[in-house]
């Protein structure tokens, strides 16, 4: 990869509801009109999802961008901190989530980060302007979303400075303990 090159990263498991079928949909979009990046959709594949995978691959062929999206399979979750200290922007493009694990990893690390719209997500992404929001499977959004970032490091790092500061205020270990210690009082006052 070359220095001037910007770094995409998409980290989970290659599975359908993880969105990255349509990140690779906008990434062939944002291939036609910036030729300085690259996308690394990085993530675990069982045999439930073998599909899935060798389908995001076929899917990058077709498009063309085969040769600047890169899929690693090996990366572990104790290297996922490295990864997203590598990227520049952190694509999330959930359809479904619990509670998205990733996304917080990427704010952490101080990155911005496009996700989308859905219940697991807004329950991070509570305060404004801490991440890139878009529709939960639009393509064309997340690749508008993505430019955006691409196109301006002042963004970027307005954003992933944001994002670094909404974590460590409501995702630290000690907010947290507090939370469900809270939570948990609550609960036994509840049945007394």
């Amino acid at each position: 990869m070359h220095t001037d090159e910007l770094l995409i990263v998409c980290a989970g498991r290659l599975k359908q509801r993880k969105g990255m079928l349509e990140l690779v949909h906008a990434f062939g979009r944002i291939a036609q009109q910036r030729s300085r990046v690259r996308l690394l959709i990085a993530g675990s594949v069982n045999s439930a999802s073998r599909q899935y995978a060798d389908q995001l691959r076929s899917e990058a062929e077709i498009l063309g961008v085969s040769g600047k999206v890169i899929f690693d399979e090996t990366v572990t979750y104790t290297a996922m901190s490295a990864l997203m200290a590598a990227a520049d922007i952190v694509a999330q493009p959930s359809l479904a989530e619990g509670l998205g694990l990733s996304v917080i990893e990427a704010m952490a690390s101080g990155k911005a980060v496009v996700t989308t719209d859905i219940p697991g997500i807004r329950e991070i992404t509570i305060e404004e302007d801490v991440a890139s929001i878009v529709p939960a499977g639009d393509d064309k959004a997340l690749a508008e979303a993505l430019i955006s970032l691409i196109d301006s490091k002042d963004l970027r790092n307005r954003l992933g400075q944001r994002a670094r500061l909404h974590v460590e205020d409501k995702f630290s270990r000690s907010r947290m303990i507090e939370q469900t210690e809270a939570a948990l009082l609550e609960l036994l006052q509840k049945d007394m």
